[in-house]
């Protein structure tokens, strides 16, 4: 997480950044209100509806997540940054919590919600610990757990299925690639030097709102 002081780069790289971050909040808007709208046109069952409406509630908190990214990244001062992370990562949390029991819920049910109720203790431990190297550790222990656990279902109905129901598995599995590369590849990229820092920040949303994008369309479609 970087400090507003942090994006103090030259114009007119500040802007552009700018620009990209406000896009990709903006993209989890439309791909909630488009996976909302969705509702009115499923099956006529219960389950489909609840699904769908999971997905569209899901996109929309990532997308409360970043607007308090956006604003500690541009506009709050640097004395703001921990309290503005914690909200920020509690409401990224809180949408993989939900992401996960829609998983459980609609797709495997045999997990029997292992996976949320380990989700909902880590958002509980993450909110009530503040030591910065503990709660970051918390952090990404979560979000591993939350994002593998779609990735191996997926994958596994990808490697089973046939036809369009394994189509749409491969969507859904790229879509979480794609994701997992906009931040931990490229972490691991800036890591390793092979990539300057102001180039992993300029090509990461867009990335990322791909990766949501394909997510999307792989989960919605999956209805039908």
């Amino acid at each position: 997480m970087l400090f507003v002081s942090d994006y103090d780069f030259p114009e007119p790289i500040r802007s552009i950044l700018l620009i990209l971050k406000l896009i990709t909040g903006i993209g989890l808007v439309i791909i909630a209100i488009i996976s909302y709208l969705y509702v009115r046109d499923t099956p006529s069952d219960e389950k489909s509806k609840n699904y769908l409406m999971g997905i569209s509630m899901f996109f929309l908190i990532l997308a409360c997540s970043k607007a308090v990214y956006f604003y500690h990244d541009f506009f709050a001062l640097d004395e703001w940054d921990t309290v503005l992370s914690r909200i920020a990562d509690s409401i990224f949390l809180i949408g993989f919590v939900i992401f996960t029991y829609m998983i459980e819920r609609h797709v495997f049910k045999k997990s029997k919600y292992v996976f949320t109720i380990i989700g909902a203790l880590i958002l509980v431990l993450y909110i009530i610990i503040w030591v910065p190297l503990i709660s970051t550790i918390i952090l990404y222990i979560g979000l591993i757990i939350m994002i593998t656990l779609p990735l191996i279902i997926h994958i596994f109905i990808a490697v089973k299925g046939s036809g369009d129901v394994k189509k749409r598995a491969l969507i859904i599995t790229l879509g979480i690639v794609i994701l997992m590369f906009s931040s931990f590849g490229l972490f691991l990229f800036k890591l390793l030097g092979l990539m300057s820092n102001d180039l992993s920040l300029l090509i990461g949303p867009p990335i990322e709102l791909t990766g949501y994008i394909v997510l999307a369309y792989g989960l919605i479609t999956m209805v039908y």
